[in-house]
């Protein structure tokens, strides 16, 4: 009788928060319904061209590298949510704006999850995550991420990325490593992030804890001053 008393109790969990996922990806479509109906502008033709290969596996590959700003134009490197993104999708569904948009709407909805999860590690108030993920969700500043497609894409994904990081700090220092990565490849402001998993450290550990747990955020520190020495 307990057991099922348990499971009925974690049924009844799931559906509520499913519901509370669902009221807030509804607020995304019906806030930024009209950003699937924008076409692209003029820096998303540019992005396109930096883009462009002609289909080998070598040339994609070097998208991913690094080159002075009078070779190519572009001053910072952002590979995977600029040349990859805009050299896949342009060879999948060439100009047609549509998945950039679903793509753009998609990662402001995974977003708001991620940041309800984050929240929710860090506070046992009720209902809090909620509200915070919700009103990440409608805040103005998604306006400029969402109709600004060349900027905006990138914005979303580094967030992604470093959202994965700050969850994964606690307990899985190694996929944290790997999607700290991916935020730096995806902007440069993820540039940010072992500051913020030090914060995230004295949040939620007791001060001597927090300075051990300090020692393991090393090799990002490292890996920082690397790149930007």
């Amino acid at each position: 009788m307990e057991a099922k008393y348990i499971i009925y109790i974690n049924t009844y969990s799931n559906m509520k928060r499913l519901f509370l996922f669902i009221l807030i990806f509804a607020a995304v479509i019906l806030l930024y319904y009209p950003v699937i109906f924008t076409f692209f502008s003029q820096d998303d033709f540019f992005h396109f061209k930096v883009s462009l290969t002609n289909g080998s596996i070598q040339q994609f590959i070097n998208l991913f590298g690094f080159y002075p700003f009078i070779e190519r134009g572009i001053a910072f490197y952002r590979p995977i949510f600029r040349e990859v993104i805009f050299n896949l999708f342009y060879s999948f569904f060439g100009l047609n704006p549509y998945p950039f948009r679903i793509l753009q709407i998609s990662l402001l909805f995974l977003n708001s999850i991620l940041v309800y999860l984050l929240i929710r590690k860090l506070t046992n108030v009720k209902y809090l995550p909620f509200f915070v993920a919700f009103f990440y969700a409608i805040c103005s500043a998604q306006v400029a991420s969402l109709y600004y497609l060349a900027g905006g894409i990138q914005v979303l994904g580094a967030t992604t990325f470093l959202l994965f990081t700050l969850i994964f700090t606690q307990n899985n220092l190694y996929l944290a490593f790997i999607t700290f990565l991916l935020a730096l490849g995806s902007h440069e402001l993820a540039s940010v992030i072992p500051f913020l998993m030090t914060a995230l450290c004295f949040i939620v550990y007791p001060y001597k804890i927090a300075l051990k747990k300090i020692w393991q955020l090393i090799p990002f520190f490292l890996f920082l001053f690397y790149i930007y020495t």
